[in-house]
This record gives structure tokens, sequence and C-alpha cells, in this order.
């Protein structure tokens, strides 16, 4: 529980140093940039509703009133105070209303609800018409990386980067799930690794609450798997020989006879508390080092250019966000 609360509250300052810089890149004109930061801060806090707010104004600055409203109205679920924006949102709702019919907005509506089959086959009705439109391609990519179909998605992802050269998100993600792929149509290779500080704290308090589960964050599974098992295997050690020493142990001393066998409990009993003591080093060591090797091996922050819808929902009196960043 202190582990929990102690990492619940660096996140917030962090999603608050995030909140910070995307609105300075959003002074700046920098949208692409600023809406990677305002997903940043809602990955680390997704309660804030300036962050909303501000992906909102993003789209809006580009063009994308569909985009744009949708987070306006997670803003105001989150704040239903701030009257100047419910203005804003009723008469943004009436302009965009005819959206509804925007192959592209459905296609995008089909990705953040999941539905990647159906939304795969709005994204090529898109390209069907406008076959170098670079965010249908995105889109595509989306989809196929959700479905874990890595060929496809690269594909897609590497004909974005071709009639758009200058997504710099798209291109560090590429750079780490694709090394080797060009960042446009020149052929000139993207950085080796995506830049920003290491996100340590995520696998670090996965690992600390199950083993292994911060090496599955860091997309080392092979490792998880092994770490995770050894340290659960010493974990059940330590408690089966408890369980059979403290049995052995009630065993030997129950015994009144002097003509009972005493020498088989009491040798189980010392067998079981050395193996024990055994198991109790073993298990925090494995412990230790899977913490310590998640954080060691931890990726920086990367997010595709656009991240997908976040579904707030009414509960227990409050709101409760349920989002899927599109982090790599």
């Amino acid at each position: 529980m202190f582990l929990s609360g102690s990492c619940w509250a660096v996140d917030k300052v962090n999603a608050g140093k995030w909140l910070v810089y995307a609105n300075a890149l959003y002074a700046a004109k920098s949208y692409d940039k600023a809406i990677g930061a305002y997903a940043n801060s809602l990955k680390l806090d997704n309660t804030n509703a300036g962050a909303y707010q501000g992906l909102g104004n993003c789209y809006y600055a580009q063009g994308d009133k569909p985009h744009a409203l949708q987070y306006y109205k997670y803003a105001l679920q989150l704040n239903p105070g701030n009257t100047a924006l419910a203005n804003f949102v009723s008469s943004l709702s009436a302009s965009a209303a005819p959206a509804a019919s925007d192959p592209m907005a459905s296609a995008n509506s089909l990705y953040s609800q999941g539905q990647y089959d159906q939304a795969i086959a709005a994204y090529n009705q898109v390209l069907a018409q406008d076959p170098n439109n670079a965010r249908a391609y995105q889109g595509l990519g989306n989809c196929y990386y959700a479905k874990r179909d890595k060929a496809n998605a690269v594909k897609n992802y590497q004909q974005a980067l071709n009639l758009n050269p200058n997504n710099t998100s798209l291109s560090q993600f590429m750079a780490s799930y694709s090394p080797g792929s060009s960042s446009g149509a020149s052929g000139t290779q993207v950085a080796s690794a995506a830049t920003g500080p290491k996100d340590w704290l995520q696998p670090a308090w996965r690992s600390a609450i199950l083993p292994g589960w911060g090496q599955f964050y860091n997309n080392q599974d092979s490792k998880g798997l092994i770490l995770g098992g050894i340290t659960l295997g010493m974990l059940g050690g330590v408690i089966g020989t408890y369980i059979v020493g403290s049995n052995a142990e009630n065993q030997y001393l129950s015994l009144t006879d002097p003509n009972a066998n005493y020498d088989t409990p009491y040798n189980t009993w010392e067998t079981m508390a050395n193996l024990n003591h055994i198991f109790y080093i073993g298990f925090g060591l494995a412990y230790a080092y899977t913490i310590i090797d998640a954080i060691w091996n931890a990726q920086p922050v990367r997010l595709a250019y656009e991240p997908p819808a976040l579904n707030v929902a009414w509960m227990d009196g409050g709101p409760r966000v349920n989002y899927r960043l599109l982090t790599f």
C-alpha cells in the first residue's frame, strides 16, 4: 500500500511536468508534439481535465473538430463547472455534426472502440478515395499493431512515414519497433532509439507487485517468464518447506511414547528448516533482481501521433476514466 501510494504521488508530479511542457508546445504551435506530451501526462494522471482540454485545443487547431469535440467532452465530464468550455462545445457540436459521415472520423471511431477489423475496412475506404492520406495509413498500422500483426503494422506505418516524414513521434517508435526502417521517401534512417527520460517507475512497481510483470512491460516477455517463474518458485519453496517443517515440528513435540520414532519427524523438521532458509534467501535475491532488471531495462515513453479515444463513465458518484493510449 505504501509503495502504491508513493507511485501515485510520483506519477501526479510527473504528470504535472508533462502538462506544463505540453502547454508550452501548444503555445509554440507544435501541435503534434503537444499531443504526445498531453498523452504522456494523461498516462500518469488520467483525471486531469486540463490535459483533455489541451488535447482538444490541439486537434481544434489542426482542424480536426471531431477529435477536438471528443476530448472537450472528456474535460467537461471531469470539470462540469467549466461554463466557457461548455458553451464552446455546444456551438462546436452543431458545426461538427456533419462530420459523422466523414469516413476518416468513422474509421477513427471504430478503432477507438476496439473494432479493429471494421476500422481496417474503413481506413481502406478512405485510402481508396485518397491514396496519399498518411493518417489513414497510420490508422491501419495502429489497428494491425493492436492485433499483434507486426508485418502489416510496419508496412502501413512505413507508408505513413513515406507520405509524412516529419511525423517524429512515429519515426521514434519505428526505430525501436522495427529497427532499420526509413523515416520517409528520402530513405534516411531514423534515430536508433526514442528520446526522452526512461519510464523506470512503471516497470519497477509492476515487478514489485508481481515478479516478471515489469519485464513484460519492457517488452521482454521471455525474461519476464523466466524471472517470474524463478521468483515465484522460490516463494513456493519458502511456503512449502515452512508447512512441511511446521507439521513435522508439531508431530515431534506431540510424541510422548518413549518407544516412538523420534528421529523421523525431527530430521524432517531440521531438513525443512535448512531448506526454508535457502529458499528464503533465494526468493529475496530473485525478487530484488527482477525489480533492478526492470528499472535497468526501462524504455523511454513513446507514443504514436494520435492517441485513441478515452472512455469516461460515471461510477460511484464520480468520473472514472478508462483509457487506452497507444503506447509502445
